[in-house]
């Protein structure tokens, strides 16, 4: 790929282009390649907050944003912590359900153990 690219006159792909994927000779490429001869060069995906969410997570004092954020669990996929700006935390899970993403909260951090939470997430998720 790195030759590729080289040949292409680019030491590096740029992130959402197309890149060629034949194995034929770059240096007699055409200006233009069809699509279906092509890889796409995946985006970096945006560093997430993500954490194992335990009960000792829960209990830390947690950093209060003028907005809702979410801490993702590192463990169980949807599974989450939702920290309000009032400081109030909330475990979650998201579904999708039809073609939508749902967040369906399970209940306040300092009311429902972190095990029951991922206890209740873990039946909510699709089987895979």
């Amino acid at each position: 790929m790195r030759e590729m690219l080289g040949l292409l006159g680019s030491g590096h792909a740029v992130e959402g282009h197309l890149v060629p994927a034949n194995d034929r000779n770059s240096a007699t490429f055409a200006p233009s390649f069809d699509i279906a001869d092509a890889h796409m060069v995946p985006k970096r995906r945006k560093p997430g907050r993500r954490a194992l969410l335990d009960g000792n997570f829960a209990r830390r004092k947690l950093p209060l944003r003028e907005t809702e954020y979410c801490i993702w669990d590192t463990e169980l996929a949807g599974f989450g912590l939702r920290v309000r700006p009032t400081g109030n935390t909330y475990w979650f899970v998201r579904l999708r359900h039809r073609g939508k993403h749902r967040r369906i909260t399970l209940g306040r951090s300092d009311e429902l153990a972190a095990e029951l939470a991922r206890a209740q997430a873990h039946p909510l998720r699709p089987p895979v």
